[in-house]
């Protein structure tokens, strides 16, 4: 075998090969594109194939996946849905970013960049995927916990979304917040998106988990849960971190955070001294566009064990054992960890919003609130509807096997 000899250096190189798999996703929607012309039109009339599934398996080896895929990669990205083009807003990002784009809202995936990586939007995918899990009565029940409680982002997203959203990335991202408080000539901007677009999540109880993404000339807020999105400018977001360290201490980040919060500013992990990358090269892509929370380093005590709820076990394995979805360029033998997510699965979830609007339904029955009767009841016939619409779909797919 040759020795691979490579002359140009790491820029040159990473520029190539982004090119090469931009070039691939393009051709990825081109032939989903293809692949509809042999679904929708007679082009397959005076051959022996009776499906466009089994002409693509026959001559090309590509499985109902892969088919479904292609063509979901062009109804998604293509300009107008149906078009040999890629969107504009597309290009760059790869056919296995897009592959894991396909099961993210629109709201989001349009504030993506390709800076963002692989396993970035795989850590928006499983975040998103947690959050959609969220039921009507789980919501209903968390808004009343959070009524109870006085929990303070709950509160102050009633009057901004924003300012809850800074007090709950300041909880949750010690590092942010320490830095803030600390390092006051800094511009907020050059705090929270160092290098490029950051992406910081976080949850405000009865509202939702909220995908915060820091960008160059804006700030915009899509909520994971509902879908809503807005734009807010980094004037605000500093006005915002001003507001809630004003009654603070900012000299002393430690005591502000006790104070924000009433709990310990969490202890920094020892780590192995290393060169600070991201200062020498601020043009290389090595941090995370995704910033996950850190769960702060506690003392481990021994405590008597209190035994779960048979549902909380259960969902606790459940989150475990989910694997995040890889999509590779289409080989042979290759399967899509997304299709695992089945239209059964979709089903079950579906029927248990159906429930919860059922129950609904009947408790303003019985309470004898009209408004809320005639609310529920389009939301028993929505979610029905909706379980109509899967079956049908699953049965036609079905029969083309």
């Amino acid at each position: 075998m040759n020795e691979i000899v490579y002359q140009k250096g790491y820029e040159e190189y990473r520029a190539e090969l982004g090119a090469e798999l931009a070039s691939a996703s393009e051709s990825f929607v081109r032939i989903g594109y293809l692949l509809k012309v042999a679904r929708d039109t007679d082009i397959l009339k005076y051959t022996s194939y009776t499906t466009y599934v089994d002409f693509a398996k026959a001559e090309y080896g590509l499985d109902k996946t892969q088919v479904s895929r292609f063509i979901r990669i062009n109804d998604r990205f293509s300009e107008g849905g149906n078009s040999l083009e890629l969107k504009d807003e597309y290009k760059g990002f790869g056919t296995r970013k897009l592959g894991v784009m396909l099961t993210l809202p629109e709201e989001i995936t349009e504030e993506l960049s390709p800076e963002y990586t692989v396993e970035d939007i795989e850590t928006i995918h499983k975040e998103v995927k947690e959050e959609q899990k969220i039921t009507p009565l789980d919501d209903y029940i968390e808004k009343v916990e959070a009524e109870q409680t006085n929990d303070t982002g709950a509160a102050l997203a009633k009057d901004d979304i924003l300012v809850a959203a800074v007090f709950e990335i300041g909880k949750a991202y010690p590092e942010v917040f320490e830095r803030i408080c600390t390092d006051s000539s800094r511009e907020i901007q050059k705090i929270l998106a160092p290098i490029a677009d950051q992406m910081y999540i976080v949850r405000v109880m009865g509202t939702g988990k909220l995908m915060v993404i820091c960008k160059e000339s804006e700030i915009v807020i899509v909520n994971a849960r509902t879908n809503e999105k807005i734009s807010r400018t980094w004037i605000e977001m500093a006005e915002a971190w001003k507001e809630m360290l004003l009654p603070t201490i900012p000299e002393n980040y430690k005591e502000a955070y006790k104070y924000l919060y009433e709990i310990d500013f969490p202890e920094k992990e020892v780590a192995p001294v290393q060169l600070d990358k991201k200062e020498q090269k601020p043009n290389k892509p090595d941090s995370k566009k995704v910033k996950t929370p850190v769960k702060p380093k506690v003392e481990h005590k021994e405590e008597p064990k209190v035994k779960e709820d048979p549902k909380e076990e259960i969902q606790n394995i459940q989150e475990t054992t989910e694997a995040v979805p890889e999509v590779e360029i289409v080989q042979e033998q290759e399967e899509l960890e997304i299709e695992k997510l089945t239209e059964d699965d979709a089903l079950m979830d579906l029927f248990v919003e159906w429930q919860s609007a059922c129950e609904k339904f009947s408790s303003s029955i019985k309470r004898n609130d009209k408004a809320a009767a005639l609310s529920n009841i389009h939301s028993v016939i929505s979610k029905a509807e909706q379980m109509r619409n899967l079956i049908l779909h699953k049965d036609q797919e079905s029969d083309e096997d």
